[in-house]
C-alpha cells in the first residue's frame, strides 16, 4: 500500500467491504461494512491504539453489527450484483474533500488517509457508523489534536468549523454566480462575436420563426429538430449573432451537459445545480439557455431520477424568464422527448431540413478563405463544385452541409500533408479513395465515362444474355439521367430465369462498375410469417424491440448504412407473401418504416429481385418435334405474384437458358482469368480444346446453368495447381498444359 495514493487506498477499503458483503450475502455494501474494512488493518489498529482509541471495543462493536443486524437484506446468490448505498457514495465525497483540504498540511499519505477516513465517518450524521466511531471517543475535537501532531507547523484550533463549513455544504454553492456559469456553460454571445465565427448562410425563415418564439408570453422555448449535420447548432449560433448585431439585450449561454451532469456524488447536488444555474441566468434581462442534444438531459425508465434533469427543469420553464432552446435529431426526439408529454408541451418544435445544393455551395464558398488560411492552400470554385458532387454521390447517408464541409476539411488536410498549396481535382479523388477504400481509378471516372460504356462493360462479364443486359443498362441510365420519378426507388427490376444463367452475377458486375455496394438478402430465409420482424424489427413489447443492432430490422439497418446501393433480394418467390406486401410501399413510395418508427429512403437504391418462378418447366425434357421455347413461363410467374406487385416493377428482365456454345464461351472466360492469375506467379498456362468440351459436358448434365462450372474448375484444376505452386514443381515458376485423356484431366508441362 506504500506506493498507492489515497484515492486508491479508499478504493481498496471499499473493495474489501464489498467482499465482506458478499460473504454475508448482503444485497448492498452498507456504510458499516466500509468501517469494518477500514478497521481490518494492522497499521490502522496500531495508529488508533497509539492515540488511546479503544480499538478492540470498536472492532467488536462493528463486527457484531454487520453480522447480526436484522434489517440487512440478503441475496439469493453470492454471484448477484452488489450495489453501494447512497451513504457509501456520500462517504467517498467527504473523503475526497478531506483529502483536498488536508494535503497541504500533512505530507505522510498514510496518516492523512487515516484522518480522512475517521473525519468522514464522524461527518456521516445520523448513521450507526458515526455513532460507533463517536462512542469510541473519536470526534472532531480529538481529531483536531491528532491532526496538529502531524501538520507541517500549521496548527489549527478546531477542525469543526473548517470541515463542517466545507464538507457539509455543496461545493457549487460556494461558487459565485459568474464562476458557476463559467464552469458549466459557454457564453455563446461572446463566441459569435469572434472573427473566427463563420456567418450563417440562408435559414432566413427559420431565424425569424425562432425570434417570434422567443417573444411569446407563454412557453417561449423551442427545440430544433433535424437530421445530423443539417446545421441545428449553427442555426442557434446564427440567432445569437443576429441579436448581437441588432443590439438586443438577449444573452445566450450554452450548457456544458457533460460537466453539468458529471461528478454528482451527494444526494440533492444535481437539483442544487439546476437551481443555481437558473438563479445565475435570472440576473440578465433576457437570458437564453441553449442545450445541445437536449435528449441527454431526459431520463428514461431505466435511469435514476437524479439523472433526469428535464424533470427538474419543468417548474422553472413555467417562469418564462429564462428561455430554453434545444437541439435533437428526429429519432432521439421520438425516443426520449415525446415520451415525456409534459416536458414536450413546453417547447415549440422547429423542423430543420437539409439545405439545397445551391445553399451548400454558398456555405462552402464562404468557408474557402478560412480553410485556405488554415491549410495554406487555395480552393477554387471548381473544387467546391466537385467536393459537393462527390460528397452527394458517396455520402448519401449523411446530410448537407456537414458532409461537404467534412470533405472540404479532409481535402485541405491532405494538401497540407502533401505540402501542396493548390487544391486539385486529383487531390479530391485521392482523398475520397482513401476515406472510402475505393480504387482511385473508379473514383476519378466521370458519370459520363461510367454510363456511356455501361452496356458494353457488362457484356464483357455477362456472356449470352445480351437482351437482359440491354434492359438493365437502359433502366440504370434512365434513373441516372434524372427522368425517373421522385420518391421512388432508383429502379425496380425483377430478373426471371433458370438457375445459373447470370441473374445474381449481373448484380455483382453492376455494383463493381457503378462503384456502389451490393446488399444481398437470400429470401429463402424469410419463408415464415414471423420472419417479417427480422427485416423490419421486432414489434413493441417483443424481445429485441429498440435494440440498436437489429431492433430496427436488418433491411432498415442495411439501407440506413448504405443508402445508395444495389439491393438484391435473391429468390423473391420463396419469401412469405407478407414481405411482398411490404415491398409494395418501397416500390411505390420509396420509403419504409421500421417497427420502432425509424424511416429510411430507397430513393438511391436499385432494387433488384431474382426469381426462378416459371422457369423450372423449361428444364424438363420435351417430347416431339418443333422448336422449343426456353423462356420462363408467364403463367406460373403470375400465379406467384399478385397483380399490384407485378405492376409496380419497372421491368421484368427474362434470362434465357444457356446453350452449349455460350457455356463454352463462359468456360473460356474462367480459364483465361486463371491464366492471368498464374502469369503473375511466373507460371505459363494453356489447354487443349477437349478440356473445354470436357468441362461443358459435365455442366450440361447438371442442368444448373453455368453455376457448377466454377466448382469443377476449382476441384479438378485449381486444387492440383495450388499444391504444385506451394510445395511442388511450380514453386519457382514453370508451365502447365492441360489435356483430357480417358475422361481424366492430364497436367503436362509446356
Amino acid at each position: 500500500m506504500a506506493n498507492k495514493n489515497n484515492q486508491d487506498r479508499f478504493t481498496d477499503v471499499v473493495l474489501k467491504a464489498t467482499s465482506k458483503a458478499k460473504e454475508l450475502s448482503s444485497k448492498y455494501v452498507y456504510l458499516e461494512f466500509v468501517l469494518w474494512a477500514f478497521l481490518d488493518d494492522e497499521e490502522v489498529k496500531d495508529f488508533l491504539v497509539k492515540h488511546q482509541v479503544p480499538y478492540d471495543f470498536l472492532r467488536e462493536d462493528v463486527e457484531t453489527y454487520i453480522t447480526s443486524f436484522p434489517m440487512i437484506e440478503h441475496t439469493s446468490s453470492k454471484d448477484d450484483e452488489i450495489e453501494l448505498t447512497e451513504h457509501v457514495k456520500a462517504l467517498q465525497a467527504y473523503y475526497m474533500l478531506c483529502e483536498l483540504c488536508n494535503r497541504d498540511y500533512i505530507n505522510d499519505e498514510r496518516i492523512r488517509h487515516y484522518l480522512n477516513m475517521l473525519t468522514s465517518f464522524v461527518l456521516m450524521k445520523e448513521t450507526f457508523a458515526q455513532q460507533m466511531v463517536i462512542t469510541s471517543g473519536i470526534h472532531l475535537i480529538s481529531l483536531t489534536s491528532i491532526f496538529n501532531q502531524y501538520s507541517n507547523g500549521k496548527v489549527t484550533t478546531d477542525l469543526s468549523s473548517e470541515f463542517e463549513s466545507i464538507l457539509s455544504s455543496n461545493q457549487d454553492t460556494k461558487l459565485s454566480e459568474d464562476a458557476f456559469l463559467s464552469q458549466y456553460t459557454i457564453n455563446l454571445t461572446e463566441k459569435v462575436k469572434s472573427d473566427d465565427w463563420s456567418e450563417i448562410i440562408g435559414r432566413t425563415d427559420e431565424l425569424e420563426l425562432l425570434q417570434q418564439v422567443l417573444l411569446r408570453h407563454d412557453k417561449p422555448n423551442a427545440i430544433v429538430v433535424g437530421n445530423n449535420g443539417v446545421g441545428k447548432t449553427k442555426l442557434i449560433e446564427g440567432l445569437a449573432r443576429l441579436d448581437t448585431l441588432n443590439g438586443s439585450k438577449r444573452v445566450y449561454y450554452q450548457l456544458d451537459t457533460l460537466a453539468f451532469m458529471s461528478n454528482v456524488l451527494l444526494k440533492g447536488e444535481l437539483e442544487n445545480r439546476v437551481k443555481t444555474l437558473f438563479n445565475a441566468l435570472k440576473k440578465f434581462p433576457e437570458p437564453v439557455l441553449v442545450i445541445d442534444e437536449i435528449q441527454t438531459i431526459c431520463g428514461n425508465s431505466d435511469s435514476s431520477s437524479q439523472s433526469d434533469v428535464s424533470s427538474l427543469l419543468k417548474p422553472m420553464l413555467n417562469d418564462g424568464h429564462v428561455k430554453v432552446i434545444g437541439t435533437s435529431t428526429y429519432e432521439d426526439y421520438r425516443k426520449y422527448i415525446e415520451k415525456d408529454t409534459a416536458f414536450m408541451r413546453k417547447f415549440f418544435r422547429l423542423s430543420l431540413e437539409e439545405p439545397t445544393i445551391d445553399e451548400t455551395k454558398r456555405i462552402l464558398m464562404s468557408l474557402k478563405d478560412k480553410y485556405g488560411k488554415i491549410f495554406d492552400a487555395e480552393y477554387s470554385e471548381e473544387n467546391i463544385d466537385l467536393i459537393i458532387d462527390m460528397s452527394s454521390k458517396y455520402f448519401a447517408n449523411k446530410c448537407f452541409p456537414d458532409k461537404a464541409v467534412d470533405m472540404m476539411d479532409a481535402v485541405g488536410a491532405f494538401a497540407k500533408f502533401s505540402h501542396e498549396h493548390i487544391i486539385t481535382d486529383q487531390m479530391i479523388y485521392k482523398t475520397l479513395s482513401m476515406l472510402l477504400h475505393i480504387p482511385l481509378s473508379n473514383v476519378s471516372q466521370s458519370e459520363e465515362e461510367i454510363y456511356q460504356h455501361l452496356e458494353e462493360n457488362i457484356k464483357k462479364e455477362i456472356i449470352g444474355q445480351d437482351e437482359a443486359v440491354e434492359k438493365v443498362s437502359d433502366a440504370v441510365i434512365i434513373s441516372r439521367s434524372g427522368l425517373r420519378e421522385t420518391n421512388k426507388t432508383a429502379s425496380t427490376l425483377l430478373f426471371a430465369g433458370p438457375s445459373g444463367v447470370g441473374k445474381t452475377e449481373i448484380c455483382r458486375v453492376l455494383s463493381r462498375i457503378m462503384n456502389i455496394p451490393l446488399v444481398r438478402f437470400d429470401m429463402s430465409e424469410y419463408m415464415e410469417e414471423h420472419s417479417v420482424s427480422k427485416l423490419l424489427g421486432a414489434p413493441p413489447g417483443y424481445r429485441g424491440f429498440g435494440d440498436g443492432k437489429s431492433g430496427n430490422g436488418l433491411l432498415i439497418n442495411a439501407i440506413d448504412e448504405h443508402p445508395s446501393c444495389i439491393l438484391l433480394l435473391d429468390e423473391i418467390e420463396k419469401a412469405n407473401p407478407k414481405i411482398h406486401n411490404i415491398l409494395l410501399q418501397v416500390m411505390d413510395n420509396g420509403l419504409i418504416t421500421s417497427s420502432s418508427g425509424k424511416s429510411v429512403s430507397f430513393e438511391h437504391v436499385f432494387l433488384i429481385m431474382t426469381s426462378n418462378a416459371g422457369s423450372y418447366n423449361t428444364q424438363k425434357t420435351r417430347i416431339g418435334f418443333g422448336q422449343h421455347d426456353d423462356t420462363p413461363s408467364d403463367e406460373d410467374f403470375n400465379d406467384r405474384f399478385l397483380p399490384e406487385f407485378r405492376n409496380r416493377i419497372d421491368a421484368i428482365v427474362k434470362f434465357n437458358s444457356l446453350p452449349t456454345n455460350i457455356l463454352k464461351d463462359i468456360c473460356l472466360k474462367f480459364l483465361r482469368e486463371l491464366k492471368d492469375v498464374l502469369i503473375k506467379k511466373n507460371v505459363q498456362f494453356d489447354w487443349n480444346d477437349d478440356l473445354v468440351d470436357y468441362i461443358v459436358s459435365k455442366v450440361d448434365k447438371s442442368g444448373n446453368g453455368a453455376r457448377p462450372m466454377k466448382h469443377i474448375i476449382t476441384n479438378e484444376i485449381k486444387n492440383r495447381i495450388a499444391k504444385d505452386l506451394m510445395f511442388g514443381r511450380f514453386k519457382n515458376g514453370g508451365g502447365i498444359k492441360l489435356a483430357v485423356k480417358d475422361d481424366i484431366i492430364e497436367f503436362g508441362e509446356m
